[in-house]
C-alpha cells in the first residue's frame, strides 16, 4: 500500500513535511504505472509539504525522479532523470471548488497517486535519450514535424516538369 495522508489530522497554518524516498514508495509507484513511455520507476526522492489554511490544503511537491523510459524515437530503453516541482490546491468544501482548487470528498489523500500523476504530466511527450536521432535507413527516413515541413517547402521550391504549363494560354 502507498502513502495515504489523513488531511483531517492537520491543524490550521501548520506545515506537514513528508520525506518521500524510493525505499518506501517505489513499489507503489511501479504498481500505479500504466504510462507507455515509462517502463519503471528506478528512484525517487524529495519532499511534499502540506499546509492547511481553513478548508484549503496547499500541497507543494519537490521531487527528483529517475525512470527507466522508452524512447519515442527508437523504442530503446534509457534512464531519464527530472527534478519536478508543482503546487496543488485541494479542499473538502464543495463551495471552494474552481479551476485552481480540486474538491476532494475523502479525508485521505493517496500521495503516491498524486506524485505519479505529477510525473506523467511533467515528462516530455517527445521523450528520447539526449543526442538520439530519428531512425533512417536504405529507402526510408523518419521526419520530425519540423523536418517534414522543411522538406515539403524545399520540394515546392524545386521546379517541376509541369511548371512550363503555367504560362500556357489555352484561350
Amino acid at each position: 500500500m502507498g502513502l495515504i495522508f489523513n488531511i483531517e489530522s492537520l491543524k490550521d497554518h501548520k506545515i506537514e513535511v513528508i520525506n518521500y524516498s524510493e525505499k518506501d514508495y517505489l513499489d507503489s509507484l511501479n504498481k500505479l504505472n500504466h504510462c507507455g513511455d515509462i517502463k519503471s520507476f528506478k528512484g525517487i526522492e524529495g519532499e511534499i509539504k502540506i499546509i492547511k489554511i481553513k478548508d484549503l490544503y496547499d500541497i507543494k511537491f519537490n521531487v527528483k525522479v529517475e525512470i527507466e523510459a522508452i524512447s519515442t524515437y527508437t523504442f530503446n530503453e534509457f534512464i531519464y532523470t527530472e527534478h519536478l516541482t508543482d503546487e496543488l490546491f485541494i479542499t473538502n468544501n464543495k463551495d471552494m471548488e474552481d479551476d485552481e482548487v480540486i474538491y476532494e470528498e475523502s479525508t485521505s489523500l493517496d500521495l503516491d497517486q498524486l506524485v505519479y500523476s505529477l510525473v506523467v504530466v511533467k515528462i516530455p511527450i517527445d521523450l528520447h535519450k539526449e543526442g538520439e536521432t530519428l531512425p533512417s535507413g536504405k529507402g526510408f527516413k523518419v521526419y520530425s514535424e519540423d523536418e517534414l515541413e522543411e522538406e515539403l517547402a524545399k520540394e515546392e521550391s524545386e521546379s517541376s516538369p509541369f511548371d512550363v504549363l503555367k504560362d500556357l494560354d489555352l484561350d
